[in-house]
């Protein structure tokens, strides 16, 4: 299910998404499993961490988010460049292999974290 209450099919699902070239980013959304949905700043990014292709670490001041999946490395390459608009938990969690990126799990770590 979306947020609207309609369901999302599985062959609709993208994974992330790069501004047009003409397009200004400042932000960039993160949609969790849950509908949950987080608004991270692109000024608050200073440090990405691409470990075997299969685990990126973005540390925000004093947040931590950490992307688990396959083919990370167009995340980020896409957030080094600031044209990242959102990335986004796979429905199933389960990588079928159709997509050149598959994101498994993301965590989101901090205080400024805490409801």
């Amino acid at each position: 299910m979306n947020n609207n209450g309609h369901s999302v099919s599985l062959q609709d699902y993208q994974p992330y998404a790069v501004a047009h070239s003409d397009e200004v980013v400042k932000r960039f959304h993160i949609h969790m499993r849950s509908g949950e949905r987080y608004s991270v700043p692109y000024s608050l990014l200073p440090i990405f961490i691409l470990k075997n292709n299969q685990e990126l670490i973005i540390k925000a001041y004093e947040v931590q988010i950490t992307v688990s999946g396959r083919g990370l490395s167009a995340i980020e390459e896409a957030l080094s460049k600031e044209v990242l608009t959102y990335i986004k938990i796979h429905p199933s969690g389960k990588d079928d292999g159709e997509s050149s990126v598959f994101i498994e799990n993301i965590t989101l770590e901090g205080e400024n974290l805490m409801q």
